[in-house]
């Protein structure tokens, strides 16, 4: 089996892509001054190159300091991809989402198009 770096495109799609869970007790969500957290550091996984094309959609929460925990990846079954990607994005960097200028814990949902890298 060959495997190759991969890129996950996710980083410059990050800002459309990511969906954080309002907070219900608001009673106007359009009133606050909401941004999405942001990738700051990415980790591409080595996976096999015939995972090259497919799109994953991975779970996670980002912390009010930019950390990533509870990241699952929720579309495969494929235990060597899940892991790989799971073990990669959980070491990603991010700036918080912020509500109002405060930074707030997030749910997040990336989908990742897994892209065969230039190898150096």
């Amino acid at each position: 089996m060959k495997t190759s770096p991969i890129l996950l495109a996710a980083s410059l799609i990050l800002a459309t892509s990511a969906f954080a869970i309002p907070n219900p007790n608001r009673s106007s969500i359009e009133a606050e001054q909401f941004a999405p957290a942001q990738p700051l550091i990415t980790v591409a996984p080595e996976i096999e190159d015939r995972h090259a094309g497919r799109v994953l959609k991975v779970r996670l929460t980002v912390d009010s300091e930019g950390r990533p925990s509870d990241v699952r990846v929720t579309n495969s079954i494929e235990q060597d991809l899940v892991k790989q990607v799971v073990k990669a994005v959980s070491q990603w960097e991010f700036a918080p989402a912020t509500r109002d200028g405060v930074a707030i814990e997030t749910r997040v949902v990336l989908p990742l198009e897994v892209r065969l890298g230039q190898s150096s």
